[in-house]
């Protein structure tokens, strides 16, 4: 290989480093250890108003055809299909307990679907430590799936007990559907290259070679 060839590949993996370091995962779940009504370990599943039935489900009960990223596994209100003596309901899904001690930003992403025609509600909601707080209401129906990032570094920086969790608010209409959730920290950079001694450039910088 010569100069230039490992000049090129020294830059590409220096860039592969760069972008893989960017960012430090606190919570990445896509549900894949879920079933039934059981969440993954550490999580819950509970019924805030409701009949007991009234949970959020990992089966897709209702066989939702949902839409790429979501699949396989992934948890559902499904409030049309398992929601149905005519009183309303509202559920709560809580993550595990996340330590976001050591960073002071923190974004959650996540992808969903939401049919929110005739008044159902889902909120997702972040603990501080001490108390719940709204990060975002979702109302209206998504057009297909979509992928959301929020900024919830003002409930979750620096907080060793942090927790997420989806609250569906409804009565007997529509569903809504969470995948591949996601909380992690953006790194700043705290260095970069100011120079490469070697391997040296088969040429002076601005003259061709040829």
């Amino acid at each position: 290989m010569n100069s230039f060839l490992r000049f090129s590949a020294l830059i590409f993996l220096v860039n592969i480093w760069v972008v893989s370091n960017a960012q430090s995962y606190i919570l990445n779940e896509d549900f894949s250890s879920a079933s039934g009504t059981t969440p993954p370990t550490a999580w819950s599943n509970n019924t805030i108003t409701g009949t007991a039935s009234d949970l959020w489900r990992f089966d897709n009960p209702g066989s939702r055809t949902i839409g790429f990223p979501i699949i396989g596994t992934f948890a559902i209100f499904d409030s049309e299909n398992y929601s149905s003596n005519s009183g309303a309901e509202s559920a709560e899904l809580v993550s595990k307990t996340l330590d976001c001690s050591g960073t002071n930003n923190v974004l959650l992403y996540f992808d969903h679907y939401f049919a929110g025609s005739n008044g159902p509600s889902g909120t997702l909601q972040v603990f501080d430590g001490t108390n719940w707080n709204v990060a975002a209401t979702y109302t209206d129906s998504t057009n297909g799936v979509e992928s959301k990032l929020v900024n919830i570094s003002q409930w979750a920086a620096t907080v060793s007990n942090a927790k997420i969790k989806f609250v569906w608010s409804g009565n007997q209409n529509n569903f809504w559907a969470v995948d591949n959730i996601q909380v992690y920290a953006p790194l700043a950079l705290d260095a970069s290259i100011s120079a490469i001694d070697n391997p040296v450039m088969p040429f002076a910088a601005g003259k061709s070679k040829y």
